[in-house]
């Protein structure tokens, strides 16, 4: 049984690997020298497959670099793997070929189509590899290629790709400036823009630092990438070769400056950047490329409006030396000595919220006990209208027939109520109310649990920590990413917060405004129903020792005594709530878009469907 068992699983494993891993193929190549076109697909006419193979050949003799075109009518022609695009069979392709240039460094390239997956792709040879092209050989796709292949011009697209790749291929080596460890001479002025006395003092800054830490920091300038070979990648990609080409150490800064002169005016404009070692990855990495756009603007304003203004190249430079040795030394931000400077910010923060919150919190149990006797104090308080309303009505039977409840009054009560305005302003009345004086200190009781105060206290002390929290966390967000240093509060935090403040109100207000009222379900219906009572000596003073005379009568009920007047405390009849809310409004709708999708660049190449 073993036996078998074994046989059986020997022959399965044979089975497996005689199943070929990658079951793609390629169209064949061209049997004769010269031919740098592969149109499997059919795309071109034979003038054009001409002219684009004589421009490919052309480029090959004069560089000695190849140029090769292939188009393909799918990858399902050239069973090519489901999961495969643009990118892996392009390489696949590339590899099968074994595509190369004369000198054997792997610098060849490859045009690649797939028409009826309306693909493209340009694979680069090895040879490129961190060159940084990536962002160009993408741009010619975005920018040359795609509005030709969109409309099926496929000459014309093949034709500005094999254009567009031509100065990679003609514009020769890349150029670095001569440097050698052994002079121990830091600063390469090959643009020419310092003078010898800031060269010496540069170099005996940098040499100083670089006795201290064994760490390097090398200062070069230029005058353009144009003549170092270099104009198809960005100046940054450009240091980045420079780091490597000097075998710059993990610790090293390498830092680059590039002059343009103005063709309108006599300024110069200069572009800086920074190449750093692995050590200094993460926050010192930000923080040294972030100088370099403050020193370009100062520099900038140093020329246009002064040096009280803004930089001299010399200052810059020396500034350059500031940074890097603040990031060699790791002299970045520490934790204490921000707390300690902002120390009066943040116990003020913690104390509004102390306040606040502690407020809030002794508010609770008082707000409990008012949900639970806010319906006795709206029943007692309508007893008590209704008394009122007894010595008022006057003969009236619309008032002496009221319930003693403001609210959902019908229009005929409303009306009636706001003639007692007119008629009491003139000739007051007093009405004694010492038989409910039971009830109105019940009343009374109750109304006093409501928590409007504390809930008051607790929001200001919420919007006074808040603007002030915010601005702690710029300030420390500035300080532990930007500046590496620990900083006050700014001016640009103070406006900052403020504003985010005001922003954030807009939407938050609204919502914590209906919590308070959620959570003091019922504190301004029963101040309405007490609109009557709320004048009374007994509901306005705290205790008897606010009066000299004990036998003030706290239970004498007068209009002129009143919080609110009748019209206000009886409300809108229906027809005027129904003229308040009527009103007009409009509204149109609106449409959108969408770009169609493209691919981008990266291990060596670049492209995208079209």
């Amino acid at each position: 049984m073993n036996k078998y068992f074994l046989s059986i699983t020997i022959l399965f494993v044979l089975l497996l690997s005689s199943i070929p891993v990658n079951a793609a193929s390629v169209p064949p190549e061209p049997n004769e020298d010269g031919i740098w076109v592969i149109d499997d697909a059919g795309l071109l006419i034979q003038s054009q497959f001409d002219s684009l193979n004589d421009k490919c050949n052309s480029i090959y003799l004069n560089t000695g670099t190849p140029i090769v075109i292939l188009t393909i009518e799918s990858y399902e022609s050239q069973d090519a793997p489901d999961d495969w695009e643009m990118e892996e069979y392009a390489r696949f392709a590339f590899d099968e070929y074994g595509i190369n240039d004369d000198r054997n460094e792997d610098k060849a390239i490859l045009i690649f189509i797939s028409e009826l997956d309306r693909q493209f792709w340009i694979e680069l040879g090895g040879g490129y590899s961190g060159e940084g092209l990536e962002d160009y050989v993408q741009s010619i796709f975005d920018n040359d290629v795609r509005p030709w292949l969109a409309e099926d011009r496929w000459f014309d697209g093949l034709y500005a790709a094999v254009e567009g790749l031509r100065p990679i291929l003609e514009e020769g080596e890349i150029i670095i400036p001569d440097f050698s460890w052994s002079d121990e001479i830091w600063v390469v002025d090959d643009g020419n823009i310092l003078c010898d006395e800031e060269e010496v003092e540069l170099n005996m800054i940098i040499n100083e630092i670089e006795f201290e830490t064994s760490c390097p920091i090398i200062i070069i300038t230029i005058n353009s990438l144009a003549e170092k070979n270099a104009s198809l990648i960005s100046f940054n990609s450009y240091m980045d070769e420079v780091f490597d080409e000097y075998g710059v150490q993990d610790c090293g800064i390498v830092w680059g400056i590039m002059v343009e002169f103005s063709l309108w005016s006599d300024m110069y404009w200069y572009q800086i950047t920074v190449s750093s070692g692995e050590q200094y990855n993460g926050d010192w990495d930000r923080f040294l490329r972030d100088q370099t756009w403050q020193m370009e603007d100062s520099l900038y304003y140093g020329q246009e409006y002064g040096m009280n203004e803004g930089s001299s190249l010399f200052e810059v430079t020396t500034d350059i030396t500031q940074y890097s040795e603040k990031a060699i030394n790791d002299d970045g931000f520490k934790i204490d000595e921000w707390l300690e400077i902002n120390s009066i910010p943040i116990l003020l923060v913690a104390m509004f919220l102390f306040i606040g919150i502690g407020l809030f919190i002794y508010s609770i149990p008082k707000k409990l006990k008012f949900r639970k006797r806010k319906d006795e104090a709206l029943v007692k308080t309508a007893v008590i209208n209704r008394a009122i309303m007894s010595n008022l009505s006057g003969g009236s039977s619309i008032r002496s027939e009221w319930n003693g409840v403001f609210g959902g009054m019908k229009d005929s009560e409303i009306k009636s109520f706001r003639q007692l305005d007119e008629k009491l302003r003139h000739e007051d009345v007093n009405i004694s109310l010492e038989k409910y004086g039971t009830e109105l200190e019940i009343i009374k009781e109750i109304y006093n649990l409501r928590s409007s105060r504390s809930d008051i206290a607790t929001a200001f002390s919420i919007i006074i920590s808040f603007p002030m929290a915010i601005m702690l966390v710029l300030s420390y967000s500035n300080s532990s990413t930007w500046k590496m240093e620990a900083q006050k509060i700014s001016t640009d935090d103070i406006f900052i917060g403020i504003f985010v403040t005001v922003f954030i109100g807009f939407f938050v207000g609204p919502i914590a405004a209906m919590f308070f009222r959620m959570i003091n379900n019922g504190s301004g219906q029963l101040k309405k129903e007490m609109a009557l009572i709320l004048g009374l000596p007994l509901m306005k003073r705290r205790s008897r020792d606010n009066y000299r005379d004990d036998n003030y009568d706290n239970f004498m009920w007068s209009y002129h005594g009143m919080s609110r007047s009748f019209r206000s405390s009886s409300g809108s009849t229906s027809s005027e709530r129904s003229s308040a809310s009527s009103g007009g409004g409009g509204g149109g709708g609106g449409g959108g878009g969408g770009f169609g999708g493209g691919g981008g660049g990266g291990g060596g190449g670049g492209g995208g469907n079209f």
